[in-house]
């Protein structure tokens, strides 16, 4: 057969050298993460991924070494077997030798955020907690825009900086401001409910609360807390809450102990303004809210929920808290009338019922 053209074969070279530039390039994209659960990644190919490292580095092409750092902070497989190999690399070989601007920022933002260092998410979640930058600025400096700023590094120095907030509110150095730099950026950035990183609801909820039950960490930092969660996973005593599955049971009573405290706090509120225009009611308020407050400081109240008839129900949005919101509807009957409102508790094995008017307290086995 005939040999082609000369031009042609000049053609035919520039084309594969562009097809396997533009092949380098794609790689990281597709690599770091398998489609099918049982086929592993390509990173875990051994033979593939020689191949691919060999020809990176012989051609220490710009654009492909740039995907290939891109991707490996977005993906950040901290659990591959390859990932110290691979962070070595970029941060010896590929980085320091690659061409480019995009590759010159890399160095750039890796020599001052340690983002190739074998503790960047600690690094990056200490700069996250202390710079007086707002985070998105913090992580925009590091060269985490786009994709990379809700990527897997951003997300492991998230868990890094949870991690932190947890074990200072264990020893009660979590300062309000701290405390509230750090919910601010863990809320959804666009909805008024919900996670930043919803896949780490469990871990958030936990880190938040587990604290409180194996100390006291400070007043202060109850109301942050406890807005900032019922906001993103909603009132645990009401049926369908689902979002608190999994959370640990610790963690969810140290949340109900709260609620408690806040539903007993609303009825003693509720009782107060009844008590403004009702005779009845004035009479014997003061000495039941002094009986069930010394149960709620012994710690023997479990559980209350508050159940309002139409007339008390009105008056209640006017003055009760944001949690005293979440309530039950209280049906007429017998003696009931539409102002009335009452108060059920669980005190062990004991489910009682208060009134905010004259009335006996009712207890159940």
């Amino acid at each position: 057969p005939r040999p082609p053209p000369t031009s042609t074969q000049r053609a035919s070279r520039r084309q594969r050298q562009m097809c396997i530039r533009d092949s380098l390039k794609r790689a990281p994209w597709v690599m770091f993460e398998s489609r099918e659960p049982a086929v592993p990644p390509l990173t875990e190919n051994a033979e593939f991924l020689k191949a691919y490292l060999k020809e990176l580095l012989r051609r220490a092409a710009a654009s492909p070494i740039a995907a290939l750092m891109s991707c490996f902070l977005l993906f950040y497989p901290e659990q591959s077997p390859v990932f110290g190999p691979l962070r070595r690399l970029l941060s010896e070989q590929f980085l320091p030798q690659a061409r480019g601007a995009r590759n010159a920022r890399w160095r750039d933002c890796s020599g001052r955020c340690g983002l190739l260092e074998e503790d960047a998410p600690a690094r990056l979640a200490k700069r996250l907690a202390e710079s007086s930058a707002a985070p998105a600025q913090v992580l925009e400096e590091c060269g985490l825009r786009g994709l990379l700023a809700d990527g897997g590094l951003a997300k492991q120095a998230f868990l890094r900086w949870l991690g932190q907030v947890h074990w200072k509110l264990i020893a009660g150095r979590c300062s309000e401001g701290a405390l509230e730099r750090f919910l601010a950026y863990a809320a959804h950035p666009e909805r008024r409910a919900g996670f930043r990183y919803d896949e780490f609801r469990v871990q958030i909820a936990d880190r938040l609360l587990l604290p409180f039950s194996k100390g006291k960490p400070g007043p202060e930092a109850v109301e942050p807390i406890k807005g900032f969660l019922l906001a993103a996973l909603g009132d645990p005593r009401v049926t369908g809450a689902k979002r608190w599955n999994g959370v640990d049971e610790q963690a969810r009573q140290v949340m109900l102990g709260w609620l408690v405290t806040a539903t007993l706090q609303d009825f003693f509120r509720l009782l107060e303004y009844v008590a403004q225009t009702d005779e009845t009611a004035r009479r014997h308020w003061r000495a039941r809210k002094a009986f069930w407050s010394k149960y709620l400081e012994a710690g023997h109240i479990h559980d209350a929920w508050v159940a309002l008839r139409p007339v008390a129900r009105h008056d209640a949005s006017a003055f009760l808290s944001k949690e005293g919101r979440v309530y039950g509807t209280l049906e007429s009957g017998y003696l009931v009338k539409r102002n009335h409102s009452a108060l059920l508790l669980r005190i062990g094995d004991l489910t009682v019922t208060e009134w905010s008017h004259s009335g006996k307290f009712r207890a159940w086995y």
